[in-house]
This record gives structure tokens, C-alpha cells and sequence, in this order.
């Protein structure tokens, strides 16, 4: 890795921290032997030694990939014909990792061994302070010196406790438990009386509060004023003519209504002797409109049976329609 003193520290200085592939470990300028122990594809200081027939040594990451493209030696082009060609050597392993090398970030130093983890994200307690992490309730990608302050106090998924009712909640919702859900939240009355209390004391204010708008008693019968509760003492007591004349106005109309049904009953005729089902029976009531009362009077006065569930015909045909 060749990087000026001005990169280095501008990469230190990322929030995000320095990613783990940017991670080489620095040889000390009096290492004997160094260039026997780095791989030629990489740069780097072997890792997982893997040495050919030809007697050179890579990376076995390396090896692997460069062979999957190209069936011959970096250096020497000696064929490479199958699997017995290539052997892993632990030997020089042990002579890697007993390589005294330094961070090229921070002042840490060691044998190689321990840099492996030294630059290793997972390794909390040996990680580089300025590698870059990944929260794991985020997925966001931090500075290892900044971890524990991004857990406590920026992650968006860290559980804070709510002030007023002391329930844990996940602090992105936060905001909204207070603002929407929380019992123990002081609220005003948003119709604008003096009320000014806890959440679960409103739903019963909003029963009595004076400023709520409702709507006249008398809606039944036709009155479409929506006032306020305040209001609707005066209302009702000024307007008792005026619903009294929608409560006559609706009576007039359920008389129509009433005549009208008589005259569609006299004029309707049944067969006689016909037989009817109960559900025909409730049917019939739907279709043609016909009242409870206006039912009752066509089985009284017209002669026909009706069929039971079980088949058997009956005579009792109100109260079985009654029942249905």
C-alpha cells in the first residue's frame, strides 16, 4: 500500500471509518526476506500459503482465482496440470506470522498473526479504532472508536425509554408513541376548551367537552344542524316548532308510504293452494316491499300452505312466519 501521509489521515478522518480491504500490514524497512514471504498477485504477505510444483508461493485466494482463468504459473508459466500440483506450506506460514508488522493507521504493531484480527471488524477487542464496522441493529457503517457512542446515542433502532409512561420503545417510532399513542402524554382538547391533561383522560372528556361538535337529537326525523355541545341546549329549546314541524312533515310521509303499501297489496293476488317455503316467504317480504303487519294480513285472509323444512305441509302459517 502506497499512500501518501495526507490519504491516510484524510481516510482516518472518514466517519464511516476504513473499509477492511484497505487494510495491509507495513514491514519494518530492515525485514530480511520479505520479498520471499509476499505473494506476487496481491502484494500482500501471504495468507494460507499455497506453494506449486514449481516451487513458487501465493496466496491460496489468489492461486485459486488466477488458476480458474489460466493453468500456468504467474511467474515461471509451469503448466499446472491437476490438484497435486499445488500444496499448502504450513512452514512458511509459521515464518509469516511471526513477522513483526504495524497498523498503517493507527500505532498498534505485532506479529502478523495478531494483525489478522487487528484488522478484523468482528474482533471487537482487537479491531483497528479506525476500521470500519456495521451496527448490527442498523446496518450502518461506523467508525470502531465510534461504536458504543452510535449504539447509546445515534442508532435509529437503539430502545430509549419513553418519559412519560417509562415503556421501552425502538427510537425511530418514538416520536410517534408520544405524539399518537401514549396513555401517559399531556394533551390539549382539539377543539380548543381549557382541557389539558393525560391521553387516557380524553376519550372521557370528549363525552362532556362543550366545544365538541355533535349532532341534533332530532337527526331521526330530519334536523341536520351539527353544533356544538355548548350550543345545543339553546338549539333544542329555540327550535321545537321547527322540529315539530319536520316530526309532522316525516309522520305525513310514512302515511303516504303506508297507503301506498295497502293499495299494492290489495291489487296483488296469490294462487290459491300454492305452496311456500319459509324462505320463499321472506323472499316474498323483501321483493315486493310489504310490511310485518301487511305479511300477517295476506296469510290471514289468502288460503296457502307453506312447506317446512322437513316436507310436511302446515297450516299454522303466521307464526311460522313469525319465526322465520
Amino acid at each position: 500500500m502506497n499512500m501518501t501521509p495526507e490519504q491516510i489521515q484524510q481516510m482516518k478522518e472518514n466517519a464511516d471509518g476504513i473499509p477492511r480491504d484497505k487494510y495491509t500490514a507495513v514491514l519494518p524497512e530492515d525485514t530480511k526476506n520479505s520479498e520471499n514471504l509476499t505473494c506476487c498477485i496481491c502484494k500482500e504477505l501471504l495468507k494460507c500459503s499455497t506453494e506449486l510444483v514449481c516451487g513458487h508461493v501465493y496466496c491460496e485466494d489468489c492461486i485459486a482465482s488466477w488458476l480458474e482463468i489460466n493453468d500456468k504459473c504467474p511467474m515461471c508459466k509451469h503448466e499446472i496440470l491437476d490438484d497435486s500440483d499445488i500444496n499448502r506450506s504450513k512452514y512458511i506460514d509459521r515464518m509469516v506470522s511471526e513477522i513483526t508488522v504495524r497498523c498503517p493507521y493507527c500505532d498498534w504493531s505485532g506479529e502478523y498473526l495478531n494483525f489478522i484480527d487487528h484488522s478484523d471488524p468482528e474482533k471487537q477487542h482487537f479491531r483497528c479504532k479506525y476500521i470500519t464496522t456495521t451496527c448490527v441493529k442498523c446496518l450502518t457503517s461506523v467508525k470502531s472508536e465510534r461504536m458504543d457512542i452510535h449504539v447509546k446515542t445515534e442508532c435509529e433502532k437503539r430502545v430509549v425509554s419513553c418519559d412519560d409512561c417509562k415503556e421501552d420503545i425502538v427510537f425511530q417510532y418514538a416520536e410517534n408513541h408520544k405524539e399518537q399513542t401514549c396513555s401517559e402524554t399531556i394533551v390539549k382538547c382539539v377543539d380548543g376548551c381549557d382541557f389539558h391533561g393525560k391521553r387516557k383522560m380524553y376519550d372521557t372528556h370528549k363525552l362532556v367537552c362543550k366545544y365538541e361538535k355533535v349532532e341534533c337529537p332530532m337527526k331521526p326525523i330530519g334536523c341536520t344542524a351539527i353544533l356544538t355541545r355548548n350550543e345545543l341546549y339553546d338549539h333544542l329549546e329555540n327550535s321545537g316548532d321547527r322540529h315539530l314541524a319536520i316530526a309532522l312533515e316525516h309522520v305525513n310521509d310514512l302515511k303516504i308510504d303506508i297507503d301506498n303499501l295497502k293499495r299494492k297489496l290489495k291489487n296483488y293476488e296469490l294462487p290459491p293452494d300454492h305452496i311456500f317455503s319459509v324462505g320463499e316467504m321472506v323472499r316474498f317480504k323483501y321483493e315486493h316491499g310489504f310490511a310485518m303487519g301487511e305479511i300477517q294480513e295476506i296469510l290471514d285472509n289468502k288460503k296457502f300452505l307453506i312447506k317446512t323444512d322437513d316436507g310436511n305441509c302446515i297450516k299454522k302459517r303466521r307464526e311460522l312466519y313469525l319465526m322465520s
